[in-house]
């Protein structure tokens, strides 16, 4: 009997230690947070950063000829956020935002969204409000996602 468990006891363990290695292309790899529409964007950026109520709503973004306005959302005045689930319509979006002159533009994205700090590219005579937190690259591991500049 004793013969038997031990062959038995190496193949379980062994089994359970192949089975927790994935192919090296799998390895660090993590599936960042998906949203459905901008308003699931918004309220995941919202438990973040505190978006406050009275100068948070809508925000348009130019995607273009070809897709004219898009509808996305601002968190404050200063933090800005889009989505969309045709990913040539936020590669237009980001394009046209590369291009802002004034400062860079912190990022948090993915294929299909987008949010923004445009604080400093923000041309503008008056003090924009703010989230309570406007610390993007911790949004970015939060939502296991991209952090870049524009």
């Amino acid at each position: 009997m004793r013969e038997f468990i031990r062959p038995t006891l190496v193949g379980v363990v062994a089994g359970l230690v192949l089975s927790g290695c994935g192919m090296p292309d799998d390895v660090g790899e993590v599936e960042p947070v998906d949203f459905n529409n901008v308003d699931e964007l918004f309220e995941a950026v919202d438990r973040h950063l505190g978006c406050p109520e009275g100068s948070s709503g809508d925000y348009a973004f130019d995607a273009g000829d070809e897709h004219g306005l898009v509808t996305g959302r601002r968190c404050a005045e200063s933090v800005v956020m889009a989505h969309s689930e045709n990913e040539v319509v936020i590669d237009e979006i980001q394009a046209r935002m590369s291009t802002t002159q004034g400062g860079p533009l912190p990022m948090v994205h993915d294929s299909t969204w987008f949010v923004v700090d445009i604080t400093e590219a923000a041309q503008s005579h008056r003090e924009l409000t703010h989230p309570v937190s406007r610390d993007l690259e911790a949004l970015a591991t939060a939502l296991r996602t991209d952090y870049t500049e524009l």
